[in-house]
Order: structure tokens, then C-alpha cells, then sequence
């Protein structure tokens, strides 16, 4: 009977060392997300580019620079970014991680990469994140071009806002347009462009156009410039978030840019955008070592 108390007793004692230990040790997890957002930048050793990070966490240690190393992988690049700042929003049910830094240099006129991903690192863990295509323009590579007005036209496309078109004004005469294209991400759609139109900024875009399919990718069409003002539909090699970027075009056979522009400055609201929001992979440091051990 003795001894089966004791049993007993050893047995208890060994169960709450055990929950203490594990209390103590035990992590809360929190997932992070990105938008699967294509960027566009022109380049300049002076701007910033920004990247969102979405998660319920208050007080992330993401916040902390000086705890973190951000690296930039792209197609074929491994770029340790600088001079990072952090600003966060809190969106209500989730809160917004904005991680800026200085733009790399590269010596391409125009660097495009297919794939974008930030990795932050720091002693307790490591997030990797996904974000859509990004590119970046030499800001002497290619003349500015003239224009008067410009904006963009977001349409629903499956329940999700999509920049659907861009509304144009172009200040200088040319005889005819050979192709637009925003970054490495969409091209204008330019034998569907429809002159003398200026579209809302949330439309129904086939209600204009009904063929319009956002999946379709014309990179060259000739047109005649019959007016200066143009809504020009787009399409996505694939569809992502498009919030700003550059404009390459061709005008009367020689190549313009349209510096950076903003197309929408407000943040992505998780919950409408939830199915553009690419979970990241979170990697404990306690789980990295346990691993390389066994």
C-alpha cells in the first residue's frame, strides 16, 4: 500500500515539474500574412520601398529593427536591406506591420524578378513571406512622359477588388501608342481601349466592356491616338494586388515611363482581401536547433 503511494506520489511530482516546465517554455504562436502584391519602383538611391505584413500580434518582435535582419530574396538575389524603419496600424481585427528600407542598387536599366520574398530573422524566430512579381527601373534609363491626369479603375473580380483599367491623359500629341505595361506585372489591353472615357474609380468594367477578361496579356497593339484621353483596360500575366508601380509606353515608336505613381493609398483590409493573403512560414529557433540535432 506504502508503495503504491509512493508511486503515486513521484508520479504527481513528476507531472508538475513537467506542466511547469512546459508552461514556462511554451511559445504563442502568431501567423503573419502578406498580400500577394506585385511593386514596381523606380529606382533612386533616395526612395523607399515598404512592404505589409498582417497579424494579430500587438507587440511583434518584427517591430524591433534592431532585433531583425531583413533579407530580400528575388529570381536570383539575396539582398540584405538597410536603413529599415517600421510603422504598424492597428486595422481592428488585425494588425498592419509596414517594413520600409532603401532600394538596392542594380546595374540592369530595368531589373525584373518573378518571385519576391522577405525573410526576418531574429534570436527567438524566423518568418519567411511571399509577395507577388517586383521590379525596378533606372530612373535615367528611359524619358519621362508628359501627362495631365492619371488614375486607376478597380473593378470585383471573384468578390476581390482588381485594378481593372487606368484612365489617362497624355499632355503631349502622338500619332498612335504601341503598348503600356505597369512594372512586370500587367499590360494594357490597348485593342479594347476606348478614347474620350474617364471611368469611376470602383466600376463594373464589363458593363463597358464585356469580353473583358483580366487574365488576357496583349504586350503589343498599335493604335492610333484619336484623343489624348484614354481608359485602357488591363491584363495580369497573373492576377495579384496592384496598389502603385511605373508605366512603361511606347509612344510613336520610342519608349516613355510614367514615374511611380499611387494608384490606391489606403491599406488592404485583411478580411475583404483575405484570399490575396499568402500565410508565411514561421520557424522557431528552439524547433531549428532541435532539429539539427536529431
Amino acid at each position: 500500500m506504502k508503495k503504491g503511494i509512493i508511486i503515486i506520489f513521484f508520479t504527481l511530482i513528476g507531472l508538475i515539474t513537467f506542466i511547469f516546465i512546459y508552461s514556462n517554455n511554451k511559445l504563442t504562436v502568431f501567423d503573419y500574412y502578406s498580400p500577394y502584391e506585385s511593386k514596381a519602383y523606380v529606382n533612386n538611391k533616395d526612395r523607399e520601398m515598404s512592404f505589409d505584413i498582417y497579424t494579430k500580434e500587438k507587440d511583434s518582435l518584427l517591430l524591433n529593427k534592431d532585433m531583425n535582419t531583413y533579407t530580400l530574396y528575388l529570381d536570383d538575389l539575396s539582398i540584405v536591406l538597410e536603413d529599415i524603419r517600421i510603422s504598424s496600424f492597428d486595422l481592428g481585427d488585425y494588425y498592419l506591420i509596414r517594413v520600409y528600407s532603401l532600394m538596392p542598387g542594380f546595374s540592369d536599366m530595368e531589373y525584373k524578378s518573378e518571385e519576391c520574398n522577405l525573410e526576418i530573422k531574429n534570436p527567438k524566430y524566423t518568418v519567411k513571406l511571399k509577395y507577388g512579381k517586383i521590379s525596378f527601373l533606372k530612373e535615367d534609363a528611359y524619358p519621362l512622359a508628359s501627362i495631365s491626369g492619371l488614375y486607376g479603375s478597380y473593378s470585383y473580380m471573384n468578390g476581390i477588388l482588381i485594378m481593372s483599367g487606368i484612365n489617362i491623359i497624355l499632355s503631349n500629341h502622338f500619332s498612335y501608342l504601341g503598348s503600356i505595361r505597369i512594372g512586370n506585372t500587367c499590360f494594357g489591353t490597348l485593342s479594347s481601349a476606348i478614347f474620350d472615357l474617364q471611368m469611376e474609380n470602383i466600376c463594373d468594367i464589363t458593363k463597358i466592356i464585356p469580353s473583358y477578361n483580366p487574365k488576357k496579356v496583349e504586350k503589343d497593339h498599335i493604335i492610333g491616338l484619336e484623343s489624348n484621353t484614354l481608359f485602357i483596360p488591363l491584363g495580369y500575366k497573373e492576377i495579384t494586388l496592384l496598389r502603385s508601380g511605373y508605366i512603361m509606353l511606347t509612344l510613336d515608336d520610342k519608349t516613355y515611363y510614367i514615374d511611380t505613381f499611387d494608384f490606391m493609398t489606403n491599406a488592404y483590409d485583411f478580411n475583404d482581401y483575405k484570399d490575396m493573403m499568402i500565410k508565411g512560414e514561421v520557424i522557431y529557433a528552439w524547433a531549428y536547433h532541435c532539429w539539427k540535432e536529431i
